[in-house]
């Protein structure tokens, strides 16, 4: 359905283009990649700097008062030209914006990109990423599945996490460490997450 899902992996003369079949196969040094349609996701990036539930040593589930991820790299794509994402759904331009997320992946796992606006020759140093979070509710929603199943059809193994998941599970887990009887979790949320139902979903 989509052709730039094809176009990444066969089409040699597309912009879009990524060798995956030279994908680094040796990943540890490579950074992690994070995007949101803007500066938001910068909360998210945070939260993942800042957390310690596991021992650096042992990798056991044990707070060791070193940051999990300390010594991590971390690439953050935010497509402000594209923001904000919640209108796309209302709008009816759901493929539009299941499209600008394939291209954020696409940006994160190639090494192209430019630097200035207006700038016509790409630089290629950029690192592709081993890792991919997606720090936005209406780009999870929407658009996880699809990339999930692009990541698989590009013959790569790369681990691609949504927002949605991992922050209903914090709710529910917080809810229940403080043995609340009354549970109402308050989500405030784009129009496109609202009517995804995603967080609803994932809380049940």
């Amino acid at each position: 359905k989509f052709q730039i899902i094809s176009e990444i992996k066969k089409g040699k003369s597309s912009p879009f283009y990524i060798d995956t079949e030279h994908y680094p196969g040796t990943r540890n040094s490579l950074p992690i990649g994070i995007f949101d349609s803007g500066t938001g996701g910068l909360t998210v990036l945070n939260s993942i700097l800042e957390l310690d539930k596991f021992n650096n040593q042992s990798h056991e589930d044990d707070a060791d008062g070193i940051a999990d991820f300390f010594s991590e790299r971390f690439i953050y794509l935010a497509d402000e030209a594209n923001m904000p994402y919640g209108k796309y759904d209302a709008e009816g331009n759901t493929d539009f914006l299941k499209e600008l997320v394939i291209k954020d992946v696409r940006f994160l796992l190639g090494r192209k990109y430019y630097e200035l606006p207006g700038d016509s020759t790409a630089k290629t140093d950029k690192d592709p990423v081993k890792a991919i979070v997606i720090a936005c509710n209406t780009a999870t929603a929407f658009g996880l599945e699809i990339v999930q199943e692009a990541i698989k059809e590009w013959g790569l193994k790369i681990t691609v996490i949504g927002i949605i998941d991992a922050g209903s599970k914090s709710a529910v887990d917080l809810l229940n460490s403080v043995g609340s009887k009354d549970r109402v979790i308050g989500v405030l949320a784009t129009e496109g997450t609202c009517a995804s139902n995603g967080y609803p979903k994932a809380i049940q």
